[in-house]
């Protein structure tokens, strides 16, 4: 990307968070690009962080709730403690590798770059700005061009930008359909019929002293509606995604200090066996290659008696190709039976009383569905 592009997009960026700058600023920045390294380098100075409690000094005790996927050893953190703008970074680490923790989100992934080893490389190094590139390389292009924009500039604002204005943002400058379809479905997100019944399902079932595990998490709209209802603000909440783009853009503009997960649930939950005792997947099992997988998982990290909620599942079908890979209802029960003695399948929405309800006869040919199972 070139230099000159920056100050365009800073200017566009500005005028929707409706931050009032002095446009001389913006016009050194026009006519010369050492003015925007200055104007950037300077700002780090004046960085104050406004996370105040750091996830370390919380309830949740990383060292003894994550494990690695790969090798299924303990993960030991160890964050930043010289910098005070880099409080929620660090490095976590197991008996075969070293991953980044980058405001709080962990990076567990291992790939073909070996993307994890480097950006443990120039974090140990204090070169902050490449560990964050080095993570959203495989991140779309007009996210990842936000992402950078709020690590330079995000906490020099005086007021919490709206997610939904982010991503509608990010659409703007993406030539892609496919990531502006995915930008529309997480805007209108809230208004479908299914995650409507999540929060039903969430009122109904989840308690203050829960331990939730949130596997897709994506934007962070499910926890953020949840924290807002009364008798839930103490819960403890971890969610876990495989992207870290989305992860990020949860940790930057939904203003929660929650610990994420970037891992790939298909090969194993990073979690202790037998420690979370609710657990959501939303919008996200048809999306799995290995949804088998997963439910063995899930029936490891649950304590017993602990439940497994699934929303918004639909049947294999040509209709559903672009959507994901399917799953057939009896398959979905036959793996469930496994580990889990109680599975309720219901509607994907509620009824005219705001009432769950139930399907009392599962077939091959039931398209849509949802379901919730005691362990």
């Amino acid at each position: 990307m070139k230099i000159s592009f920056i100050p365009n997009v800073l200017l566009l960026f500005v005028t929707i968070t409706n931050r009032k700058w002095q446009p001389d600023t913006f016009v050194a920045l026009h006519n010369d690009s050492t003015h925007l390294s200055a104007f950037f380098l300077a700002s780090f100075d004046s960085f104050e962080s406004i996370i105040h409690v750091t996830i370390m000094e919380r309830v949740y005790h990383n060292n003894e709730i994550f494990r690695c996927p790969y090798c299924k050893t303990k993960l030991k953190a160890k964050y930043v403690k010289d910098n005070k703008r880099y409080l929620n970074w660090g490095v976590c680490r197991c008996s075969c590798d070293e991953y980044p923790i980058i405001e709080g989100v962990y990076y567990i992934i291992k790939d073909d770059c070996f993307n994890n080893r480097r950006a443990v490389k120039q974090l140990k190094s204090k070169k902050y700005y490449l560990t964050l590139r080095i993570c959203l390389s495989n991140s779309p292009k007009a996210l990842k061009l936000l992402l950078i924009l709020k690590y330079f500039l995000g906490y020099r604002f005086p007021h919490k930008i709206k997610l939904e204005h982010i991503l509608t943002f990010s659409k703007m400058f993406s030539r892609h359909n496919a990531f502006k379809n995915w930008v529309d479905y997480n805007i209108q997100r809230k208004f479908s019929k299914d995650y409507c019944l999540t929060l039903e399902i969430a009122k109904k079932y989840l308690n203050h002293d829960d331990i939730l595990l949130d596997i897709g998490c994506g934007f962070g709209m499910f926890s953020k509606a949840i924290f807002s209802y009364k008798g839930l603000n103490r819960l403890t909440y971890i969610g876990a995604d495989k992207n870290f783009s989305t992860l990020l853009t949860n940790k930057y503009f939904t203003y929660q200090d929650l610990p994420l997960i970037c891992s790939n649930s298909e090969i194993s939950l990073p979690i202790q066996s037998g420690y979370v005792n609710k657990i959501f997947i939303l919008d996200t099992i048809t999306n799995i290659y290995s949804p088998k997988t997963l439910m063995k998982e899930c029936g490891r990290v649950l304590k017993k008696n602990g439940k497994l909620f699934i929303i918004n599942i639909y049947n294999i079908n040509k209709r559903s190709y672009l959507w994901g890979y399917g799953i057939n209802p009896l398959n979905l029960m036959s793996w469930m039976k496994k580990y889990f003695k109680k599975i309720t399948f219901i509607q994907n929405q509620l009824n005219s009383n705001n009432k769950m309800v139930k399907i009392n006869c599962i077939t091959k040919n039931t398209f849509t569905y949802s379901c919730y199972a005691t362990k």
